[in-house]
């Protein structure tokens, strides 16, 4: 599924008129963006819940991934709007390109 973006030119300005975080998550894809507002920056409680790698520190937190859901401890962290569509925008359009990709030789599927 392609996603279609129209970016307005405000989008990724100072000029945003909101900076409450926002989450997309899309299972199937494995993508994981979360937005938040770049007054958090200079927050020390926001940047506690982070380790020095930018992975979620999760160790309070009673509950353990199953593999296929690993990718959940390193979203992808965004401060500007505008990048958050446009890595949304890039793993879509990554993803599509790889499902028009022809298979290599010798891996074409054989119908039954």
């Amino acid at each position: 599924m392609k996603a279609g973006f129209l970016l307005p030119p405000s989008i990724g300005s100072p000029r945003l008129p909101f900076s409450a975080p926002l989450l997309y998550h899309d299972m199937t894809a494995q993508i994981y963006v979360q937005f938040y507002g770049p007054d958090l920056l200079d927050d020390p409680d926001f940047l506690r819940q982070f380790n020095s790698d930018g992975s979620l520190d999760i160790k309070s937190v009673p509950v353990s991934f199953p593999a296929s859901g690993d990718y959940l401890r390193r979203p992808h962290i965004v401060f500007d709007m505008g990048e958050m569509l446009r890595y949304v925008k890039f793993r879509d359009s990554i993803a599509s390109a790889a499902y028009d990709e022809p298979s290599p030789p010798g891996e074409e599927e054989i119908p039954f």
